[in-house]
């Protein structure tokens, strides 16, 4: 999961869930930083997306 909805872990949100599920939580589920450290190979990738995103809204890079 590329963003997490929910203001709460993912995990704790969805633990009804995945108590049900066939997945290994720890292999086949990756949540921000998770997925995002995955496809970058570096550390708190999320965390730095997520500040470059505030950071072009405070300049008003869309308009």
């Amino acid at each position: 999961m590329p963003f997490n909805p929910f203001s709460k872990s993912w995990y704790e949100k969805q633990k009804g869930k995945l108590s049900s599920s066939p997945l290994d939580i720890a292999q086949d589920i990756w949540v921000e930083n998770e997925f995002w450290d995955f496809c970058s190979g570096t550390e708190n990738t999320f965390e730095q997306l997520k500040a470059l995103f505030v950071e072009l809204g405070q300049e008003n890079f869309a308009a």
